[in-house]
């Protein structure tokens, strides 16, 4: 896309839109404000300027204490801090959690036994994305390059 960020999620921009302008409305940003404003950041894969407005957020004045500390894990996994991401979501998993939330922080700490070398947890048999992640990353890739008259194949697993 060059230079221009575009959302092509037709929903998210929608959402994206009219949270910005809500925004512009405020004459100083809320602690759940900025929370939000990392959370945007995030699902764009803008991951330095949502670690910036994250830093921002007091954790005292934030209600959405479960969204919080999913943010904060996931910035210390993307920070290679795994023993803060870790503590996080092994403390919340280990707590009563709607089983959305809960789905997402033992998914989240499924991926870090994953850095540490361990076995993934197997998705529950709900779970499609995962399903399919997993399958897909069991099968044979390839790659190749054409060069005038020369084909370069490289095949990774």
């Amino acid at each position: 896309m060059g230079s221009n960020r575009v959302i092509l999620n037709d929903k998210f921009r929608q959402q994206y839109d009219a949270f910005l302008s809500l925004l512009s409305f405020r004459p100083a940003f809320t602690a759940e404000d900025r929370l939000g404003i990392a959370a945007v950041l995030l699902l764009q894969d803008r991951l330095d300027e949502a670690s910036t407005w994250f830093a921002k957020v007091d954790p005292a004045q934030v209600h959405e204490r479960l969204q919080y500390d999913y943010l904060k894990a996931w910035l210390a996994l993307s920070a290679a801090d795994v023993p803060t991401a870790r503590r996080i979501a092994t403390a919340r998993a280990a707590t009563p959690l709607p089983d959305h939330w809960l789905a997402k922080f033992k998914e989240l700490t499924s991926q870090l036994d994953e850095i540490d070398g361990k076995n993934p947890a197997a998705p529950s048999p709900g779970d499609r994305d995962a399903t399919q992640d997993r399958q897909a990353a069991a099968e044979p890739v390839f790659a190749f390059k054409v060069e005038g008259k020369t084909i370069t194949f490289n095949s990774l697993q």
